[in-house]
């Protein structure tokens, strides 16, 4: 993936992602997605034994980087500066 509608094309219902907070400095693990819209995107969740849908707005693609080991980088702008919010990555299959 080099582009932001590489990102999009590759969101598609069901791919597996491995997901990271960089926030919270904490691993989400591997998630299926579970809906893509035109504005955002839903990872399935698992909480207390019921799935729910964990909403991302795709991000601007200043936003966003691409590394090349397939890894898709966000970004949000703080004051001071761009801090790193989350990684994803598509897990093969």
């Amino acid at each position: 993936m080099k582009t932001l509608a590489d990102f999009k094309r590759a969101l598609v219902i069901g791919s597996e992602w491995e997901a990271f907070n960089h926030y919270y400095q904490s691993s989400l693990g591997i998630r299926a997605v579970g809906k893509v819209q035109s504005n955002c995107f839903a990872f399935i969740t698992y909480r207390n034994g019921e799935s729910n849908l964990s909403y991302c707005d795709f991000p601007l693609s200043k936003d966003i980087k691409f590394r090349e080991d397939g890894t898709v980088e966000i970004y949000k702008e703080w004051c001071d500066g761009y801090r790193l919010m989350m990684t994803y990555k598509k897990v093969e299959q």
